[in-house]
């Protein structure tokens, strides 16, 4: 998972539904069931273009702060937008403009689940510097919505070839990340 490894595939969930970048496989666009999208590119450079036309046109252009849009993840300053900044620079490919940073810090607004949960949702585990997406789904009563695929084996499942394990651990992960979000942010649908 370190900055060698290849980016076997990039989830979005929004309002709308879930698509998922596929660079393992080819194959266009797919529907996987209704509102889930993939996008088979082939590779990982392909993949990178094709998520990056569709951030730069559903996120917004810098001249109106991304549609008011946020990237929300879980550790996606930790971990993700690392990860995705240092392969487009490793490819010489200029990134979706909802990536781009400025004096060091993010162009749109960003929100990592697991600091926020970590800051200002728990008292059990506030000490910690890092969390698991399963524990805090667990402990916010979403923990049915946790994938049974850990992401420490994606790398395994990668050698094996099993690509829809990948995809179905991402799709699960995105899903549970948007409804973790809409509760954490009581901003989700169907709160009292």
């Amino acid at each position: 998972l370190f900055d060698e490894a290849p980016i076997a595939c990039i989830g979005v969930s929004t309002f709308e539904g879930a698509i998922v970048f596929n660079g393992m496989q080819s194959g266009g666009t797919v529907t996987v069931r209704d509102h889930v999208k993939e996008v088979r590119s082939g590779d990982e450079r392909s993949m990178l273009l094709a998520f990056r036309t569709w951030l730069d046109a559903h996120a917004g252009s810098a001249t109106d702060t991304f549609g008011g849009t946020a990237l929300v993840g879980f550790n996606v300053v930790g971990f993700d937008l690392p990860k995705l900044r240092d392969r487009y620079m490793r490819y010489q490919l200029r990134p979706p403009l909802a990536l781009r940073v400025g004096d060091c810090e993010p162009l749109n607004p960003v929100v990592d689940l697991m600091r926020l949960y970590l800051n200002y949702c728990t008292v059990d585990f506030r000490r910690r510097p890092m969390l698991a997406l399963k524990t805090v789904l667990e402990h916010i009563g979403l923990g049915e919505l946790a994938s049974p695929i850990d992401g420490a084996e994606v790398p395994n499942l990668y050698k094996q070839k099993k690509y829809d394990k990948i995809i179905q651990h991402c799709l699960e992960d995105v899903s549970a990340e948007f409804q973790a979000w809409g509760l954490i942010s009581g901003q989700g649908e169907g709160l009292e």
